[in-house]
C-alpha cells in the first residue's frame, strides 16, 4: 500500500494471475476511484505515492514503474538494473531505492525518471554490514543501519556530491553492543529514528530491543524496550508512537511517553502504513483493509513541512561532520 495524506488517496496493489491489480481509493472512505491491471510484473517489493497524489511508484524485485494517477498511464519503467528491495519518491523527479549488496547488506540507488539516468552508491557501514536503509520524510536525508558485533545508525545526505554519497561522522562511540540493527523508521517530523537490535549470540537470550534516538543527539538513547516476541520492522506514527511489526505478522503499538505496549492486531498483517495527520494507521489482512485509530495523541497535519525544516537545520548544524562514503 501507498498513501498521500495531502491528496487523501490510498493505493492498493494486489497479486493477480498475470501480474498485479492496482486499485486507487479514497483514503478516508476506502471507496474505489479507479483500478487497472498491469501484466508481466512480479514480486512486488514496495508501493509509494508522491506527496501530491499525482504519481505512483511500484517497485518490483527487478523493475520499477512510475504511473500517472488517476488514469494509471505509465510515465517510465526501469528494468534490467539488478534487484530492488524498496523505493520512494525523492525531491523533484528523483526516485530512491534500497538495493542488495554483498553478504545481505544494503546499498542505495537513485533514478531520475525524467532524464532516465540511474546510479548506484554504497552506504557507509564501517567496513561491516548494513541491514536496512530508508529515506527521511524530508526526502533530503537517508537513515542506514550498520552491524557486526556492535551496531548503530548513520545519517547520509540523499543528494550525491562529486558522484558520492556523504554521511555525518559523529564518531565510533555512537554505537550499541548488540550484534545487529535493522527495521528502521523516522518520526513524522523527522527528528527521531527507531530501529530494532538483536544480540544474536548463540546459547544466550536473543530478545530484541526497540531503540529510539534523536538525530541531533545520537550519543544518548531516548527510549528502549525489550520485546516479548521477534519483530522485523518499525513504523513511526507521529512522534510519540511506534508500531512494531512482529515476525508472526501481528502488530504492537508502543507509547514512548508512557513506556507501554499494546498488542493491537493479532491477525496476518500483510502491509501497514501510518497516517500522521489523523493519528490512524491502515493495515491489510488478507482481502480486508482496516483503519485503526489512536485516541488522545498529537495530530501532525504539517508533518512534511516540519521534517523539511528539521533536515535543513540538521544539515546546516552538522555540515562540518560530513564525510564521503568510500567505495569498499
Amino acid at each position: 500500500m501507498g498513501a498521500s495524506e495531502q491528496a487523501n488517496l490510498l493505493l492498493v496493489v494486489c497479486t493477480a494471475r498475470n501480474g498485479v491489480r492496482v486499485i486507487l481509493m479514497d483514503l478516508e472512505t476506502f471507496k474505489v476511484i479507479e483500478q487497472e491491471s498491469l501484466t508481466g510484473s512480479k514480486n512486488l517489493m514496495e508501493v509509494a505515492l508522491a506527496d501530491d497524489g499525482k504519481l505512483a511508484l511500484l517497485v518490483f524485485e527487478t523493475e520499477a514503474v512510475v504511473l500517472a494517477l488517476p488514469d494509471f498511464k505509465v510515465i517510465n519503467r526501469l528494468s534490467e538494473k539488478g534487484a530492488f528491495l524498496g523505493g520512494d519518491f525523492g525531491e523533484g523527479s528523483y526516485i530512491h531505492f534500497s538495493i542488495p549488496a554483498y553478504s545481505g547488506s544494503v546499498d542505495w540507488a537513485i533514478w531520475n525518471y525524467a532524464s532516465n539516468t540511474y546510479n548506484e552508491y554504497p552506504l557507509e557501514r564501517y567496513a561491516q554490514y548494513s541491514r536496512g536503509a530508508v529515506l527521511h520524510p524530508s526526502r533530503q536525508l537517508i537513515g542506514a543501519c550498520w552491524s557486526a558485533h556492535q551496531c548503530g545508525f548513520l545519517i547520509h545526505v540523499a543528494q550525491p556530491r562529486d558522484e558520492q554519497l556523504h554521511y555525518f561522522e559523529f564518531g565510533e562511540e555512537v554505537q550499541r553492543h548488540e550484534y545487529e540493527a535493522y527495521g528502521l523508521s523516522f518520526s513524522a517530523d523527522g527528528s527521531k529514528i527507531a530501529y530494532l537490535t538483536d544480540p544474536y549470540v548463540a546459547g544466550h537470550d536473543r530478545t530484541e530491543t526497540l531503540c529510539v534516538y534523536g538525530l541531533d543527539n545520537p550519543f544518548e538513547c531516548l527510549f528502549e524496550m525489550k520485546l516479548s516476541d521477534a519483530a522485523y520492522r518499525t513504523v513511526f506514527l507521529g512522534s510519540q508512537l511506534v508500531l512494531v511489526w512482529r515476525r508472526d505478522r501481528s502488530v504492537d503499538v508502543v507509547d514512548l511517553v508512557s513506556s507501554s505496549s499494546i498488542h493491537a492486531l493479532q491477525g496476518e498483517v500483510q502491509d501497514l502504513l501510518a497516517m500522521h495527520s489523523t493519528n490512524e494507521f491502515v493495515v491489510a489482512e488478507g482481502n480486508l483493509l482496516k483503519k485503526m485509530s489512536v485516541l488522545n495523541r498529537e495530530l501532525m497535519p504539517s508533518a512534511q513541512a516540519m521534517a523539511t525544516k528539521f533536515a535543513e537545520a540538521y544539515m546546516q548544524q552538522h555540515r562540518a561532520l560530513l564525510s564521503p562514503v568510500i567505495n569498499e
